[in-house]
């Protein structure tokens, strides 16, 4: 009778022990599996001292339209010893660079579909501060630099849609 009572007692231990490690396993598991490998407030985590250069697209680009492609930054001018725009159409092999003159942090490049004719450009910004301190943006998560990718769509059949969804 002993025996039988403590093989129960050693069962209903083993299942807990069981049961402990299986929901540590799901827990573990659910946390570690999002994008990045870890949970959400971590996962965009970026080790930069200070991200010192800004970039945010604006709505859709057009067809035959000029376009301003800007870029904001917290750098003192007098600091800045080079400001570089790296651009390519769809149509060229390799980037062209050209050189900005910025305007109290506010660097721009105006996109011209007669000097560069496209379906879809990619570009990124760098920036020399000294001579030994560079600034580049778009970056992604990893704080890799990641060329901005942009396609032109026709201004008729975007307006067309949006107000057909709108309804």
């Amino acid at each position: 009778m002993k025996n039988l009572i403590l093989m129960f007692k050693t069962r209903q231990a083993s299942g807990f022990i069981l049961k402990f490690f299986l929901a540590l396993i799901l827990i573990k598991g659910s946390l570690f599996s999002q994008t990045g490998g870890l949970p959400y407030p971590f996962q965009n985590f970026v080790s930069v001292k200070k991200q010192r250069l800004f970039h945010y697209p604006k709505g859709p680009m057009f067809q035959g339209r000029k376009h301003n492609i800007d870029f904001i930054t917290d750098v003192p001018t007098d600091s800045i010893t080079a400001a570089i725009l790296f651009f390519k159409t769809d149509s060229m092999k390799n980037y062209r660079e050209f050189p900005l003159a910025g305007n109290n942090g506010l660097f721009r490049f105006q996109y011209d579909p007669r000097l560069f004719p496209a379906d879809a450009i990619e570009y990124f910004f760098m920036i020399q501060a000294g001579s030994d301190d560079f600034y580049a943006v778009p970056l992604n998560s990893k704080g890799e630099l990641t060329p901005s990718r942009r396609l032109f769509i026709d201004p008729v059949l975007y307006y067309r849609q949006k107000m057909s969804a709108d309804q």
